[in-house]
């Protein structure tokens, strides 16, 4: 998980210790490179698929379950 760059960081409260700062890229390297598509498809393929839930049975008493 990664925040967005440019935006406002405000986990909890604003504090002189601890600002709300927005976010930046720290560091980059010299030269970017495009990734082929075929290598973000081969990467994405790598990791088995998750495995489903089970689908409900039937549908929810809501107020049973409420209770």
């Amino acid at each position: 998980i990664w925040k967005l760059y440019g935006t406002v960081s405000r986990k909890g409260d604003f504090t002189a210790d601890r600002p709300h700062r927005r976010s930046a890229v720290a560091a980059r390297p010299a030269a970017l490179e495009v990734v082929p598509t075929e290598r973000l498809r081969a990467l994405s393929g790598a990791l088995p698929a998750p495995d489903q839930p089970p689908a409900a049975a039937g549908k929810i008493d809501l107020g049973t379950w409420l209770a």
